[in-house]
């Protein structure tokens, strides 16, 4: 007699699949987490308060381009200590 000869043939794939399919979950929440964690954000100096006030003066209308373009470049740091200091008169 032999018992079970043969009848387990049918669910041999299934522990590899399952081992499978759990592996590609594991790695695609993985994948998802890491994801948001290092998604790229704005930096803190394009959301700052001061940038916000800047963009209104100038959507107003009480600065002009010219003066929009100098503060922008100073509060983002993009300009040089003294750097458009003739401008003001000082």
């Amino acid at each position: 007699m032999m018992w079970g000869y043969g009848g387990t043939g049918s669910w041999m794939w299934f522990g590899p699949m399952t081992m499978l399919v759990v592996a590609g979950l594991i790695v695609g929440g993985l994948t998802m987490v890491l994801r948001t964690w290092w998604a790229p954000t704005r930096s803190h100096a394009e959301s700052t308060p001061a940038l916000d006030i800047l963009d209104s003066r100038y959507a107003q209308g009480e600065i002009t381009r010219d003066e929009y373009q100098r503060m922008r470049q100073e509060l983002l740091g993009l300009s040089t200590p003294g750097e458009g200091t003739r401008d003001r008169g000082e």
